[in-house]
């Protein structure tokens, strides 16, 4: 254990109590998605856990700058991190404010069940736990279980790829990447991105049933739609229920 880590706790208790994404509650609730959507993390210093850490450090030794870069940018989270690098620069909050303020709004239930989560489960963070790992982002007092970029990144991914079919690979190839560096950055552990990815299926199954969720994906549609996207980007042109149905693969 490295020495300052039960002088974090204090710190962790205090960020454990407040929802750190800027919008309230949107769709869901951890009443209606439970931590129990995931699966245990593995118990600290357990074979597995021990083999992650290995695995971590290993990672971080073979880091280029470029990479660590990358990491870096991916810190904070922000709709067009999704977007920009899949569909290009004309994705931008000016030119879409519609569909930014739904994902806002998807990130914020995917967020702050992620924060519910990561408290009931209280599974430490490797970057102030262990003396080998590095951190080379922007260091977060909370729990990591499971990881909230990879939910949050993850839930947009599962999103996006209703009103875009055919770039679904494109969409989850950056959302499990984005939880990828958090494993290179230090914040987490690889169990804590497979619960992200886990929790990111949960919540999109919990939001997609409400009916708030249905008309606010439908204004960002018809949005995209007045704005020529289904021309060249192949936008689902049926309901949500049809649009689901096309991704499924």
């Amino acid at each position: 254990m490295k020495p300052h880590y039960l002088l974090l706790l204090p710190f962790m208790l205090v960020a454990a109590c407040t929802s750190k994404y800027p919008y309230p509650p949107q769709y869901v609730s951890s009443y209606e998605v439970s931590p129990r959507s995931i699966p245990i993390p593995p118990a600290r210093y357990s074979a597995e856990y021990n083999t992650e850490v290995d695995e971590i450090v290993a990672i971080q030794s073979k880091l280029t700058a470029e990479e660590i870069t990358l990491v870096k940018h991916q810190d904070k989270i922000s709709p067009d991190k999704m977007l920009v690098p899949v569909m290009g620069a004309k994705y931008s909050k000016e030119n879409y404010p519609v569909l930014y303020e739904f994902l806002n709004k998807v990130a914020s239930d995917s967020w702050r069940i992620g924060d519910d989560a990561r408290d009931y489960w209280k599974s430490p963070r490797p970057w102030y736990t262990e003396r080998r790992v590095k951190l080379h982002v922007e260091p977060i007092y909370t729990y990591g279980y499971p990881s909230g970029h990879t939910t949050t990144f993850g839930t947009w991914a599962y999103v996006l790829s209703d009103l875009f079919p055919n770039k679904r690979d494109a969409f989850f190839t950056q959302a499990w990447g984005a939880g990828a560096n958090r494993i290179k950055g230090g914040a987490h552990y690889p169990h804590d991105i497979a619960g992200g990815k886990r929790m990111a299926q949960a919540v999109y199954e919990g939001m997609i049933r409400e009916p708030e969720y249905q008309r606010d994906f439908a204004a960002a549609k018809a949005e995209l739609r007045a704005g020529g996207v289904r021309k060249h980007a192949q936008l689902c042109p049926e309901n949500l229920s049809a649009c689901r149905n096309a991704t499924q693969h």
